[in-house]
Order: structure tokens, then C-alpha cells, then sequence
């Protein structure tokens, strides 16, 4: 149920189920209404997860990298190998393999955390809608390529906003020497600019594996049928992962991969 087309690859969007990940469908839980909720909440919650890692990176490289006598470890020096160990996380639950529950249920909740990197528990393509000019698996793949971007515009739009509350509560004084860093000349020689390219990093950091994994199932073709063993014309050749209805570099297929797979790599 929910599975059609060559190798039951492809979901039935009009019986509410969307791809999570190749060769697997899943039921979309509620209106798209519900779903879009659900995914600007997961977005916000890594929102502040990253805005947490930016303000401790720049606090620390404002230190020197060195930390306060009386500190026992920096916060940085936890969180990125927390965050690094969520990503590695996300990539063993994206194979595709039936874990047991006590270990699928916490890989659910997490991608659901990252849902606006990469599809999981909740998937953007229950939202889409296919066109000719526009297929769901193609914005799919737009979307998780964009959602980098938008989420720096969103952390450059709260730095705005920061640095003018600051600013306004307390005249002459700018929003660096509200940090509480080791000493007001570390504070001063740390410019707004510097700022938003630490946050670019951060950003990075977290989007990283989502970025190449997208970018590679660009590529991402299998075999279906070969010539000459009597089957359906429409059947013989490698289809993309994707959308099993399309074969690779075949009709839009291959400006979209050209055109996006390309300049990511």
C-alpha cells in the first residue's frame, strides 16, 4: 500500500505518502497544513541549536581559544562532537534497513529534529505537488539544496535584530561589547562581519552531509530491466532513485542534474 511504479519505487501521493528515502514510503501524518507546522517548529528548535554554536564559537575565538582557568572544558568542545555524532546518527537511519524500535524511534525523533536538511519522519514532499514543469522529487531536491540558505538569512536577520536591540537599550554601545567575552578589547576587535562568517561556518558545519547527500542522489541511478529479456520498452534502462518514473538523464532529469549536481560538487 503506497508503493507503485517500477519496483514499487515510487509513492502514491493521492493516498497521502511521500518518499523519505529510496524505496521508501511513508504515510503522511495529517493536513499539509499540520506537516508545514511541524517542520517551521523542527526548523526553529535547529535554529537555536545553531544560534547556541555560533555564540560560543565566537566567544571562544574571542578568548584565543583558550579558556578561563576555572573552566573545565569549552562549550564548543562538546557541541560540535554532539552535533557531529546526531549527523552520523541521521546517515545510518537514512539506510535502508527495519531497525528495531528501541533503536528506530530515537532516529525518527531526531530526524524529525533535522527534518529541514533532510527528509525523514517528516518529509517535505508531503507538501508538494507534482507539475509538468516542476515534478515533487525535482523541489524536493531544490528544497534541501535552499534550506542552507535560508536558514543563514535567518540567523544573519536574528543577528540584525540583536545587534539593533542592543544597540537602542543601551546608546553607544554596540552589540560585541554586550558579549560576555574576557576583556572589551577582545570584544571590540571582533566586527559584525567577522560574526556573520562565523556563522556561515556553523551553518556549514550542520548542513554539510545533508548538502552532499543531496547532491549525490542527484547521480543517484539503478537499473531496472535490461534489453532483450521481453520486457515493457517503458521498463528497460536506470531510473533515478528519486522518482522512479524517470529515467537518468532523461527527460528533465538531466538539466536538473547539469544544472544543480554540477556546481554542488
Amino acid at each position: 500500500k503506497g508503493y507503485h511504479g517500477h519496483l514499487c519505487g515510487s509513492c502514491n501521493a493521492s493516498a497521502s505518502y511521500a518518499l523519505t528515502k529510496p524505496f521508501h514510503c511513508q504515510l503522511c501524518g495529517g493536513s499539509p497544513a499540520v506537516v508545514i507546522g511541524l517542520l517551521v517548529v523542527a526548523g526553529v528548535m535547529l535554529l537555536v541549536l545553531i544560534k547556541a554554536l555560533c555564540y560560543f564559537t565566537l566567544r571562544e575565538n574571542a578568548r584565543g581559544g583558550s579558556a578561563d582557568p576555572g573552566d573545565q572544558l569549552q562549550a564548543t568542545a562538546i557541541l560540535k562532537p554532539f552535533v557531529l555524532y546526531l549527523q552520523y546518527i541521521l546517515i545510518v537511519g537514512s539506510l535502508n534497513i527495519d531497525w528495531p524500535a528501541p533503536f528506530a524511534y530515537p532516529m525518527h525523533a531526531l530526524s524529525a529534529l533535522f527534518s529541514s536538511a533532510s527528509g525523514g519522519t517528516l518529509s517535505i514532499g508531503c507538501v508538494l505537488s507534482s507539475t509538468e514543469k516542476l515534478p515533487a522529487a525535482t523541489k524536493q531536491t531544490v528544497f534541501y539544496l535552499v534550506m542552507p540558505f535560508v536558514m543563514m538569512f535567518a540567523l544573519l536577520l536574528l543577528e540584525c535584530i540583536i545587534h539593533a536591540w542592543i544597540i537602542r537599550s543601551k546608546p553607544g554601545r554596540s552589540s560585541l561589547q554586550q558579549l560576555p567575552l574576557p576583556g572589551n578589547q577582545a570584544a571590540r576587535g571582533i566586527r559584525f562581519g567577522d560574526r556573520l562568517f562565523s556563522n556561515a561556518i556553523v551553518v556549514l558545519f550542520f548542513f554539510l552531509p545533508s548538502l552532499a547527500r543531496t547532491t549525490f542522489s542527484l547521480f543517484a541511478c539503478v537499473r531496472v530491466d535490461s534489453p532483450g529479456h521481453g520486457v515493457s520498452g517503458a521498463a528497460i534502462g536506470k531510473f533515478w532513485l528519486s522518482d522512479m518514473s524517470q529515467q537518468c538523464y532523461g527527460g528533465y532529469h538531466k538539466p536538473w542534474a547539469l544544472a544543480l549536481g554540477v556546481p554542488m560538487v
